[in-house]
């Protein structure tokens, strides 16, 4: 099993964990073997190796096996990279009208003790699938052979032959049998990610439907011409908005099932109403088409595959261009047939070729992932030794060989002399060596020599270019004779650059018969004006291809990203080729490039989510090892816990790594603490492994690709599309941007950032939340002839997925069913896929950060012009929002005035009151008399509001509407779906007669309501007045009540001197209390808390050392009614005393509660100064506490007034009056 790297379609970095124990790290460092024998861990796959051996690194690391074997571990766990970015190529060919090269994968997921049945139903299936599409396209193509994969955990004990896999890949599949889909239950369906006529992603075939006998031959036949030839449903989907279930005909104005037959498609009642949003379903049978299609229809397997005698595609003759479905939508009302024979496969079918009509049974081959073989073609000249660029090459190359696993067999070729030359051009450094030893690793690893060209010198003199068709060439020949063992074969050829396209190409066509990918790697730079890139072989391959430009940072140094970059691409082309069980692989959680030239410190952060953990890894890459210009790289965990431990096992491959053990999920923080003079960036590494192989745990991946990898003057415009997922199930509201850069040999100048969009518009986007992101490409005006380099970075900081749910509606679909009837009924019934993908319940993702190798492109300037002035994006998701005011409103996603960029300069809106009017003539129909609001940006939605109401010629008649967007340029985009309207007018109102008095009495005139059974339009004006009248006298009546009733309340709180109701009325004005200060009106809040209302009240017993205060009604009386002339005297004088409050000698004043507690005071107050229940706050309970406590004045005695007379021998007499 191969075990160095990674998911080729998925944004996660994966490290091989081999047959190495899966313990946890931290333990096994703790452990007392560890400890006593100074045993060293290799975390990266989680096995301990021995070492007592002396000498230097070089010794330890290549002479002493057990120090080489666990250097080579750690360079396995070091060695992480994101997703290739590559379109995957389906090897499917066909040959004479049989389709060879088709490849099955059963997922490892799937139960081991199935695998009998699923093997013998999935014969029966492939059997009948072929036999059928031979029907369906006239004896012009079957299913000759196909591979099947079986997953890395099955045993060879389910009664068939495994063999070695010789190229076919899980990951490039163009089948799966995986686990029932959480929306679509049980039903197969095809990941399509582009418009009509391109080929889709994938089938997917629940395993669960292959275990019991099933005829599932039409149903993968319907899905094969989804895949192959880019073609879409002929049926609608129940609550899709876009391509209903039901539509209404004008052209016999009928509502009918959207659908496409050879005869007449009944409705069984499945259609109600004349509005084709109100429509309901009759039947829950299974096979539910059989009741719409007569038993005669041979077509379409499009719309009804179930059918026993459906057997072919709609053609031209008995197409519906009509009915709202996804094909007519996709593909300009389109045929099926049509579609098909426009596809390469027959539109140059060989003349005299006739159609087969034999034995159409297929060979099934059952095989295995186990074994890659590679040979390095670099090329050893002059070109190569730009500043550092040879010593980051060997030092790359050193990397990818020391991480391969044993099951790996590596050669080495380098190209040292001209084509004039090519028996001495090429020199085998060495043949294809197994790496099952630490000294064939050694062996291969060190073949490289130091400088480049030290092997070419017998050939200095010639001129030319290096002759890389002749190390291609040799390459093949060492591969082929291993290749009948079995295995993947990839040639990974270094150069930079070629003026020998065409000769590489040939050579290109040569491997592909042979199932040989070569994958390219342009580097350090284009050598010569005249030199191209290596990315056609690559691409006519099915291979990855980059291009790494170095740059000059002085005329001995180059910047330390090109070494970066470089080791990135090298393990992108091993993720791409990878063969074993993928879920067991390290996950790239963090990249990031640390800024140069500062000398602080820098700081970043992570997210580590629950379902991922150790072994986990922390690298740091630097460019000097000797002087890396870094005091420390700490982490902190979430708990704040500290790690600043590093090993230096990796430091002569620029490499440390820090000790941190991933073992707790949330916000992880970085710092870089840095000298000053480091003009060098570093970068940062994060991993750690899944923890489990469920569904909600499983890590989050991305893919990116394009429409196009090679344009030319007929290339249709460039698609770039990202696909996010976590695990199967899409993720939606990701921020998906891709960053264009424009390459030079010794810069990059940004271009622009494009923000992709999962929004189903209909183009490019075809399904919103299908996890598939996209948008167009359109360069600036200023843009120029070059490289373009696209680079994916996915941050998921809302982004959000399904849930499981047990609650589904079971929404069906015409065509969904296929004709056994052992389907769970449990789960959801819905097909893939309409204009959107709809779940009942989703689930937030926790952040996450993915970012991408890059794709780099070459374009001319007559692509780059044709690129800035497309026509804007067709409007594909118009929808109607009913608002029962004759006013509905048009929703779209609005389109670009350059596909999808920027902003039309204006809308085209149009209707007819028939439908074919609209759909055939366009042009000729009317336009929509009001101008329509100011056009939004690109991907926005938008809303226009129709006003029946002004156009009451409309009105009562259904009428069909569409639209498209013209751009600045006067250019046309295509015309949206068509949407249907029906507005009523509003019932014409009775005629009151302006006199009573002189109405008629005739009983034919006057309203007779009884016999009408219901009240005329104004009746119901008038009672429907009264009854409001009716209504505010009431809540007018019960207003006064309850004021009247609060009213009495507080005058009952009140003494009785204050009461108007009292037996002792007080006359005269009450007393005034004058506060000096603030403290004063707080203290009289306090004290005479006994005037406030009954809500108010505060009890204050009395005391034996104070008069008894006077009781009137059981209530106690303020001092101005029960104190003496010389106390209201006294306290007069004390409150307006310059010397403050006296703590003796002044006058009586009510006591405080005899039990010495709080005061207790029952009220709402909406002050925040309130003591009222302060012990229940909001922040907790706060400790009780008594009435606040006066100061005590600053008293001088010498000082005399009139606050001390009163207490002196001598008193003044005075009296009530005088006060």
């Amino acid at each position: 099993m191969v075990r160095y790297a990674f998911a080729a379609g998925s944004a996660v970095s994966l490290v091989r964990t081999g047959r190495q124990s899966r313990r946890d790290p931290g333990a096994l460092r703790s452990s007392p073997k560890v400890r006593r024998e100074k045993f060293r861990v290799c975390r990266g796959c989680e096995t301990v190796w021995g070492h007592k051996h002396p000498g230097g690194l070089f010794f330890r690391l290549f002479c002493v096996p057990a120090i080489a074997m666990e250097w080579w571990c750690v360079i396995g766990a070091l060695l992480l990279v994101q997703a290739t970015t590559l379109t995957a190529q389906s090897a499917v060919t066909l040959n004479k009208s049989g389709y060879d090269g088709l490849v099955i994968s059963i997922g490892e997921n799937v139960p081991h003790a199935e695998c009998s049945s699923i093997v013998e139903n999935l014969k029966t299936m492939m059997i009948h699938a072929s036999r059928d599409l031979n029907d369906a396209l006239e004896g012009r193509a079957f299913f000759r052979s196909a591979s099947v994969l079986f997953p890395s955990s099955w045993p060879d004990d389910c009664g068939q032959y495994v063999e070695p896999a010789s190229g076919e890949m899980t990951t490039r599949a163009d089948v799966r049998i995986v686990p029932q889909h959480l929306i679509f239950g049980e039903n197969l369906w095809t990941q399509q990610s582009q418009g009509c006529g391109k080929p889709g992603d994938f089938i997917s075939i629940p395993y669960t439907k292959l275990i019991y006998n099933a005829n599932l031959g039409r149903a993968f036949v319907k899905e094969w011409a989804k895949l192959r030839y880019g073609v879409f449903d002929e049926s609608g989907i129940e609550g899709d908005a876009v391509y209903p279930l039901c539509y209404y005909d004008e052209r016999d104005g009928a509502a009918r099932v959207s659908g496409c037959s050879d005869k007449f498609v009944n409705t069984n009642g499945i259609c109600n109403g004349q509005n084709v949003t109100a429509y309901s379903l009759k039947s829950t049978t299974d096979g539910l088409t059989r009741l719409l299609v007569p038993q005669d229809a041979t077509t379409s397997i499009m719309f009804a595959h179930t059918s026993p005698d459906v057997t072919k595609f709609c053609n031209q003759s008995n197409h519906n261009g009509y009915a709202p479905t996804k094909q007519n939508a996709m593909c300009d009302r389109l045929s099926v047939m049509e579609v098909i024979q426009e596809h390469k496969d027959f539109k140059n079918i060989p003349v005299g070729e006739e159609p087969y009509f034999g034995d159409t049974t297929p060979v099934l081959k059952f095989k295995r992932e186990k074994l890659t073989r590679y040979v390095f073609v670099i090329e050893d000249t002059s070109n190569m030794a730009s500043r550092e660029s040879w010593n980051f090459l060997r030092d790359a190359i050193k990397m990818v060989i020391l991480d391969l696993s044993d099951t790996t067999e590596v050669g080495i070729v380098t190209v040292v002399g001209t084509h004039k030359n090519n028996t001495k051009s090429t020199i085998q450094l060495r043949p294809l060596v197994p790496l099952n030893t630490a000294h064939n690793r050694q062996k291969v690893s060190s073949v490289l020599p130091f400088s480049p060209g030290d092997g070419a010198e017998q050939h200095s003199g010639e001129q030319g270019s290096s002759c890389l068709d002749c190390g291609v060439s040799v390459a093949i020949d060492m591969l082929t004779k291993h290749g009948k063992q079995g295995g993947n074969s990839v040639i990974v050829l270094v150069a930079p650059g070629t003026d020998r396209v065409n000769e590489l190409k040939n050579l290109g066509n040569v491997a592909k018969s042979q199932g040989i990918r070569i994958a390219t790697v342009t580097y350090p730079q284009i050598a010569r004006s005249t030199y191209s890139s290596l990315d056609s072989l690559a691409h006519a391959t099915g291979a990855p291809a980059f291009t790494i430009m170095e740059r000059r940072k002085n005329h001995e140094k180059s910047f330390f990203d090109s070494y970066f970059e470089l080791t990135q691409a090298f393990l992108a082309i091993t993720n791409e080729f990878y063969q074993g069980d993928r879920s067991k692989l390290r996950v790239q959680i963090h990249r990031k490039k640390v800024a140069e030239n500062s000398g602080k410190q820098e700081t970043g952060t992570f997210y580590v989510p629950n379902g991922l953990g150790e072994p986990s890894q922390v690298l740091v890459y630097i460019h000097n090892p000797q002087n890396t210009l870094l005091k420390k790289v700490t982490l902190q965990s979430p708990s704040h816990r500290i790690y600043d431990q590093r090993s230096e096992e990796l430091l002569n491959l620029r490499v440390f790594e820090n000790n941190a053990v991933l073992n707790e999920s949330g916000t992880w923080t970085y710092t870089f603490d840095q000298y000053p003079g480091n003009n060098q960036p570093h970068y940062i590494v994060v991993s750690a492994t899944p923890k489990s192989l469920g569904q909600s745990e499983a890590p989050v991946m991305a893919r990116f690709f394009t429409s196009s990898l090679e344009l030319n003057d007929q290339s249709d415009p460039l698609v770039l599309y990202a696909e996010v997922k976590q695990g199967d199930w899409p993720v939606m509201a990701a921020n998906v941007v891709v960053t264009v850069t424009m390459l030079h040999n010794n810069t990059n100048v940004l271009e622009k950032r494009i923000t992709l969009l999962d929004s189903g518009s209909g183009d490019p986007d075809i399904t919103q939340n299908d996890g598939i992101y996209s948008r167009y490409f359109t360069p600036d005006e200023i843009s120029s002839a070059g490289t373009y380099r696209f680079e994916l970075s996915v941050n998921g900081h809302q982004a959000y997925t399904w849930q499981t749910n047990s609650n589904y509606p079971n929404r069906r679909s015409i065509g969904n069913y296929d004709d056994d009837d052992s389907s769970d009924q449990q789960m959801p019934k819905s097909r893939c896929c309409g204009s959107t993908i709809w779940s009942s319940a989703t689930k937030v993702l926790p952040p996450f950060q993915i970012t991408l190798p890059p794709v780099d492109i070459k374009m001319t300037n007559y692509v780059l012009s044709k690129l800035q002035k497309l026509q804007p994006s067709r409007i594909g998701n118009l929808k109607v929002l009913e608002s029962g005011e004759r006013e509905p409103s048009l929703v779209w996603t609005a389109p670009g005035s350059n596909g999808d960029v920027g902003t039309v300069e204006r809308y085209d809106l149009r209707f007819a009151f028939d439908l074919v009017s609209l759909m055939d003539n366009f042009e000729t129909c009317s336009k929509w008399p009001h101008t329509l609001d100011i056009p939004l940006e690109a991907g926005t939605e938008t809303t226009f509001r129709l006003d029946f109401n002004k156009l009451p010629q409309l009105l009562d008649r259904p009428i069909f509407v569409a639209l498209r967007g013209i751009n600045v340029y006067e250019m046309e985009g295509k015309v949206s779906n068509v949407v249907r309207l029906l507005e009523m007018s509003p019932p014409t109102p009775s005629v009151i007669p302006s006199n009573l008095d002189h109405f008629p009495a005739d009983p034919k005139v006057v309203p007779n309501l009884s016999s009408a059974g219901g009240l005329n339009y104004s009746s119901q004006v008038l009672v429907a007045a009264t009854t409001c009248l009716i209504i505010l006298v009431i809540l007018v009546t019960v207003g006064c009540v309850l004021f009247m009733h609060r009213k009495k309340n507080a005058k009952e709180a009140l003494p009785p001197a204050l009461s108007s109701g009292g037996q002792q009325p007080f006359s005269g004005p009450p007393p005034r209390y004058e506060a000096e200060d603030d403290y004063n009106k707080q203290r009289d809040k306090a004290i005479y808390a006994a005037a406030m209302p009954e809500h108010h009240q505060v009890h204050l017993p009395q005391q034996n050392n104070v008069p008894h205060q006077q009781i009137v009604n059981a209530r106690t009386l303020s001092p101005y009614q029960s104190w003496t002339a010389s106390q209201l005297l006294h306290e007069h004088e004390r409150r307006h005393s310059p010397y403050g409050y006296l703590q003796q000698d002044g006058p009586p004043v009510p006591p405080p509660p005899h039990d010495q507690s709080i005061y207790t005071v029952n009220y709402y107050n909406n002050s925040f100064m309130s003591i009222a229940d302060e012990g229940n706050s909001i922040y907790g309970q706060r400790p009780k506490q008594g009435p606040p406590t006066l100061p005590k004045p600053n008293f001088n005695p010498s000082l005399q007034g009139s606050l001390s007379s009163v207490n002196s021998a001598e008193k003044k007499k005075r009296n009530v009056t005088m006060v």
